[in-house]
């Protein structure tokens, strides 16, 4: 078997998905031993995690059907020697391989969003799906280690869910104005309000979950919706009442000495404080709609309004 094929069978990343073939394999040897020797099982393991994603293959698409896509691949883009190694090459090995040069990336990855303690931006669908799939084997391993609780495990489950799929529409600058005012606490919170409303046994339930979350969010936007319709309410008075005073420039008709000096000056205090009850509403709206719920309430319009 070719140098080059052997160098890419001992990618990194056994560690990140062999637990979802087999919690006994340990090492990369033992995984391809396994590979070789129990094919079909790994065939199948491989299948129900969706782990063998070829390059344009869909996720989910037999593993028959993508070792042809990787096959074409490797013909396509490597050496001859690798090649050469490649078609000497038992099935199972074929595909672990193909499963190894997809984790391989993973390593820097996941090595980058922990020093900058931020989750990564994916546009390409497949490199998310590896992310979510390595996520959730660090995940049980530090369940196992005591460092991670139920709870905490459901509310990231539950963010990747269906029902809060509205949260992609919160563009990215708005993010970083929630980070930077720290109103992802804010977020936090709620999250673990919403989990505490639930009991140990509900919480195997992404679904039930999800729903008390979106429970949550749903009455805090409700919260939002009703100051912003006060805000309108109170300027809205407060307009009324400046514009009864305007009228008060009717005394001049009664004392008509007083009419030369309240003709000019009553209209423009009005005007003044209209303009300034504007800007002070435009202000508060606006407070308003930086903060978490106001950006929350904008999503989920903007969902609804596109569905």
């Amino acid at each position: 078997m070719g140098r080059h094929y052997q160098e890419g069978r001992r990618s990194a990343g056994c560690g990140r998905t062999c637990p979802l073939v087999d919690p006994s394999i340990g090492s990369l040897d033992e995984a391809h031993v396994f590979a070789n020797t129990r094919t079909d099982d790994f065939i199948k393991a491989v299948e129900e995690n969706a782990l063998f994603v070829a390059p344009d293959a869909d996720i989910g698409e037999p593993v028959g059907r993508s070792l042809q896509r990787y096959e074409h691949y490797v013909k396509t883009w490597r050496t001859p020697e690798y090649i050469q190694g490649y078609e000497r090459a038992p099935v199972g090995s074929k595909v672990l391989t193909g499963i190894f040069e997809r984790l391989s990336h993973q390593f820097h990855l996941f090595e980058n969003a922990e020093e900058l303690a931020a989750h990564p931006l994916l546009s390409i669908e497949q490199q998310g799906h590896y992310f979510k799939l390595v996520s959730e084997v660090n995940a049980d391993r530090l369940s196992r280690l005591g460092l991670l609780d139920g709870p905490t495990r459901r509310q990231v489950a539950v963010l990747s869910s269906e029902r809060l799929e509205w949260l992609n529409n919160i563009p990215v600058s708005m993010l970083a104005k929630l980070r930077e005012d720290s109103e992802h606490e804010v977020f936090r919170k709620l999250l673990a309000t919403a989990v505490s409303n639930l009991h140990a046994s509900a919480l195997e339930n992404v679904d039930k979950v999800a729903a008390e979350i979106c429970r949550e969010i749903d009455s805090g936007i409700a919260r939002y919706n009703r100051s912003v319709r006060e805000i309108g309410e109170r300027f809205k008075a407060s307009t009324a009442q400046t514009a009864v005073g305007a009228v008060g420039g009717g005394l001049s008709l009664l004392v008509p000495a007083l009419a030369p000096f309240l003709g000019p000056l009553v209209p423009l205090a009005a005007a003044t404080k209209l303009g300034y009850d504007a800007l002070t509403r435009h202000i508060e709206l606006k407070k308003q709609s930086r903060s978490l719920m106001g950006i929350l309430a904008f999503a989920k319009d903007k969902a609804n309004r596109t569905t």
